[in-house]
């Protein structure tokens, strides 16, 4: 299935998806998962365990940094800075990607404070030159500084592209991120999205006062839309019905349209065509909409990507909006209204939910029960593999 053209590929997978939902309507029934999972607030508000999820989660992990159409030519810049350590990535002569800290190694300016294309990157501080292979090229004084003939270079970070996204692991060193081996099942499924050819709309961040999981956990269920969101989403959407789908640490989940409701008990060949949409959470922080969210018929990708902050009660999300391959044609300023749209949903809606379930879980003299039901099966098993990837069970 995996030689199918990415159109057709995608195309048969949303038919899948349909039958599932309409399936679920006709049933009045969400997917269910085995039982309830009862958790303690300590997985938000215990400070050993955060500390712990930002050394190993956000400094081992591979994390969603970008996606290639960023990177467009040799000299593109791309600037990422969310999980702690400064990082700058660039196109290189050969289109191969490298990531360095963004950090002089004379004496630790910042180098690079703009997404402007350039040949090389110069000190701000003492206008040391770096090449794009992070190089010493040319500093002043050099006769100052050279002891043994040995140059300093910049720092490397591993940094990997496919499927059109790119990852980098905060941490200098160690093994080259295998993407396919990271994303697992979940890679064909990606490649369908032909994310190469997307283009970024808008980008924009958001400070929030609460643990960096809440504003996951909030985007990886659909349980909340219709009392959080009344106006904006609950109107589109069949009420406390999902399906999820689970790709290794990634997941899936989607529910149905209210047009989706029409097609119960008629035959498929009737029923109005629409194009796929689904929600998607990318281990540990990444939640990739894909959608056909502008008339029914244009596709669009929003990406949202939380990030502990420098204590355990803030976070940063990024909100990211890009135009598909498959728009290419259409107009901008479409997207932008979007973009401006969803960030205004999250502003007004999701941030203030989660900032005061925060203050609730900051304020108890003791931890209390937290019970993710069998309909939330996405937060049951995204917040098992953060325990595991930290060596600190659930229990």
């Amino acid at each position: 299935m995996e030689k199918l053209a990415p159109a057709i590929w995608l195309e048969q997978e949303w038919r899948g998806l349909r039958r599932r939902l309409v399936e679920r309507i006709a049933q009045r029934g969400s997917d269910l998962g085995p039982e309830p999972l009862t958790v303690s607030t300590a997985i938000y508000a215990d400070n050993a365990r955060f500390e712990a999820e930002r050394r190993i989660v956000f400094g081992q992990m591979p994390l969603l940094a970008g996606l290639s159409h960023e990177l467009s030519q040799p000299g593109s810049v791309l600037l990422f800075d969310a999980a702690g350590p400064a990082i700058v990535i660039v196109r290189a002569d050969n289109g191969a990607l490298n990531a360095f800290l963004n950090v002089c190694p004379h004496r630790g300016a910042r180098l690079v404070n703009d997404h402007q294309c350039r040949q090389s990157f110069v000190c701000p501080f003492h206008a040391w030159r770096f090449d794009r292979e992070g190089r010493l090229l040319q500093r002043p004084l050099d006769a100052a500084f050279a002891t043994d003939g040995v140059k300093p270079e910049l720092i490397r970070v591993p940094v990997a592209e496919k499927y059109g996204l790119i990852f980098v692991r905060c941490t200098p060193g160690g093994a080259a991120i295998d993407i396919d081996e990271f994303l697992g099942p979940m890679a064909p499924l990606l490649r369908s999205f032909e994310l190469e050819r997307a283009s970024l709309i808008g980008l924009d961040q958001l400070q929030v006062k609460a643990n960096w999981k809440l504003a996951v956990d909030i985007s990886c269920e659909g349980y909340h839309v219709p009392a959080t969101h009344p106006q904006t989403l609950s109107p589109q959407l069949t009420p406390f019905l999902t399906i999820h789908d689970f790709f290794g640490r990634h997941h899936r989940f989607c529910g149905p349209s209210r047009a989706l409701e029409q097609c119960v008990g008629k035959p498929e060949r009737e029923w109005p065509a629409s194009n796929y949409s689904a929600v998607h959470y990318l281990f540990p922080n990444t939640v990739l909409t894909y959608t056909d969210a502008i008339d029914g018929a244009m596709p669009v990708l929003a990406i949202n990507r939380s990030f502990p902050g420098d204590t355990i009660g803030e976070a940063t999300v990024l909100y990211s909006t890009y135009k598909p391959g498959p728009a290419a044609a259409a107009a901008d300023i479409d997207f932008q209204t979007l973009h401006a749209a969803i960030l205004e949903i999250n502003r007004s809606e999701d941030v203030p939910t989660v900032e005061q379930v925060w203050r609730n879980y900051r304020n108890l003299s003791q931890p209390q029960p937290v019970v993710f039901g069998r309909n939330e099966m996405v937060l049951q098993k995204y917040h098992a593999e953060i325990a595991r990837c930290i060596g600190m069970p659930l229990a």
